[in-house]
């Protein structure tokens, strides 16, 4: 199957093309399919009917991931020239609707999304009912740029130079632990580096967030009990006893879990979207919202 492949005229649709984009630069299934917000199996699905209509393999495939074939490699520029040519299309369109209708794409996390942002998403509805906003959650940092989402919500870092950026807060962590858990093993001590004590860490893409950062700089002396992905979870594992659990103040407000350190962190939270989407009405408006709420809630988030 695999040749020296010309691009034909008719290659399939843009969105086909978005999937082989996404697995070039993601180089995994799981890891496109988090960029595109689908299930792994619909990106294997896509690519492999991409393959047949074109008649050749475009990646080759081993137990560490998709590599471009030669045939990928010649295809790559110029679908990255389509590419670039319905960004410069959507932005156009985009900044002529001034409707306050339609679809408006924001990446944040789950944690955000799940234990702040959602429970107040209905009051946007009810102002706008015409209006649709599509959540991007857990994934990489989308490119804005691109075009990958109108909107996001990042902590600590704005991103590219090119987005616009509005300030939205600071957003606290603590540390949080079980009543249990503290009545069998004490309070930690933070310029004793928590020792005697374990504590849940990250892995995955929280694997560098602030609070990774922060317990491999004082909590050195700790056993590692528990690993995840996610600060929902992580929450969950300090409410069961598995040990202390530093996460945004946001997530731990609910929990069956008590704060034995306050604010050890605060973190700036951003909301960035690309210069052009900033004219139209529907994106302005869910960005007014977002920083309204953030304004309004902005001791919650802190702590």
């Amino acid at each position: 199957m695999q040749k020296c492949m010309t691009m034909p005229d008719a290659f399939g649709s843009w969105d086909d093309l978005r999937f082989f984009l996404a697995v070039a630069r993601a180089g995994t299934l799981a890891a496109a399919a988090r960029m595109l917000a689908v299930d792994q199996s619909t990106v294997g699905r896509r690519i492999s009917i991409l393959e047949r209509r074109l008649g050749a393999t475009l990646f080759a495939r081993s137990p560490a991931g998709f590599v471009l074939s030669e045939a990928g490699h010649q295809m790559l520029p110029r679908v990255e020239i389509v590419e670039r040519s319905m960004h410069e299309f959507e932005r156009g369109a985009t900044g002529e609707d001034q409707r306050l209708a339609g679809v408006v794409r924001v990446a944040t996390s789950v944690a955000f999304a799940n234990t702040f942002l959602m429970r107040h998403l209905a009051a946007l509805h009810a102002r706008h009912p015409e209006m649709i906003v599509e959540l991007t959650l857990g994934a990489p940092q989308v490119n804005l740029l691109k075009r990958e989402a109108d909107l996001a919500v990042r902590l600590g870092s704005r991103g590219q130079d090119d987005l616009l950026a509005r300030k939205l807060g600071a957003v606290g962590w603590s540390v949080y632990a079980s009543p249990r858990y503290l009545a069998q093993r004490g309070r930690p001590r933070v310029r004793e580096a928590f020792v005697g004590h374990d504590v849940v860490g990250f892995n995955g893409d929280l694997a560098g967030c602030p609070g990774a950062r922060w317990l491999a700089e004082h909590a050195g002396a700790a056993r590692v009990a528990a690993r995840c992905n996610d600060l929902v979870t992580a929450v969950r594992a300090a409410e069961a006893g598995f040990g202390l659990a530093i996460v945004p103040n946001i997530v731990g407000h609910e929990a069956a879990a008590e704060r034995v350190l306050a604010n050890v962190i605060m973190v700036d939270a951003w909301l960035v979207m690309h210069k052009q989407v900033q004219k139209s009405a529907r994106v302005r408006a869910v960005a007014d919202f977002v920083v309204e709420l953030c304004q309004r809630e902005r001791e919650r988030l802190s702590g």
